[in-house]
């Protein structure tokens, strides 16, 4: 009896110890195909990620280009109508200011006098006006620029945004021009880079669309709650300036 329950132990033992081992290499080997399944799909994911920011890059750049360059026309259209306008002899009369505006686009056009006051303008509102000290109007009228034009800005009277620009008469005062920056931003709005973002997050198989200035701050983003933020992560940074297009899942705080 004994004899036999050992032999039925050793014929166990020959049974389980080759089942245990195939489980194991069954084991290791799902385990191994699953990584290399997971792998791939990882490397095609990046790949496609790549693929679509590549794409998008050429476009990006050109909008930088673009947005300069309409800035860059906008410059010289101020430019050429104040020389128009300080050409003419009858410029503070204000009907004539208001179809050379007209004519050209432009949304404020004000005469000065060598005092710094608004004489004549096509928005009624502003006769009479005064530069004063430390008003931009003041620095250009007390500068030795014979023309100037500024970046947009809030108007001291209206409240409105505008690109201004200014051109002093050889003879006494300066003419301003003004462009308002929402007719400005209609020129923009096709270029701009949160339109293009915008459309980038659409795709179905894009997930977050985030885009970083020079400095690492992310101007925009398909997630509000990212935009303004900046990239404190060292390692993040030198990868971002790398010429090396480079995929990254990036946790933001």
């Amino acid at each position: 009896m004994k004899k036999k329950d050992k032999l039925k132990s050793v014929e166990v033992t020959y049974f389980v110890v080759p089942f245990v081992i195939l489980m194991i290499g069954f084991s290791v080997l799902t385990a191994f195909t699953v990584k290399n399944r997971v792998d791939e799909k990882h490397a095609l994911l990046e790949q496609r990620t790549v693929e679509i920011a590549s794409s998008y890059s050429h476009n990006l750049a050109h909008t930088t280009e673009a947005y300069d360059m309409i800035t860059k026309l906008l410059d010289e259209k101020i430019r050429n109508v104040a020389q128009s306008v300080i050409r003419i002899s009858n410029k503070e009369d204000i009907s004539v200011l208001r179809e050379i505006a007209q004519a050209f686009n432009v949304d404020e056009i004000s005469v000065y006098d060598d005092r710094g006051e608004i004489i004549s303008s096509t928005d009624d509102g502003l006769l009479g006006w005064q530069a004063y000290e430390g008003h931009p109007v003041y620095d250009f009228m007390m500068s030795n620029q014979t023309i100037r034009i500024e970046e947009v800005r809030q108007d001291s009277v209206n409240g409105l945004y505008y690109k201004f620009g200014y051109l002093k008469n050889p003879g006494s005062g300066f003419v301003q021009l003004g462009i308002l920056a929402e007719n400005m931003q209609e020129l923009l709005d096709e270029f701009e880079v949160a339109r293009l973002v915008d459309e980038i997050s659409r795709r179905k198989d894009v997930k977050n669309v985030l885009f970083v200035d020079t400095k690492f701050q992310v101007v925009a983003s398909s997630l509000a709650e990212y935009k303004g933020t900046v990239i404190q992560d060292a390692a993040l940074q030198n990868k971002l300036l790398s010429e090396q297009s480079q995929v990254e899942q990036v946790e933001m705080s």
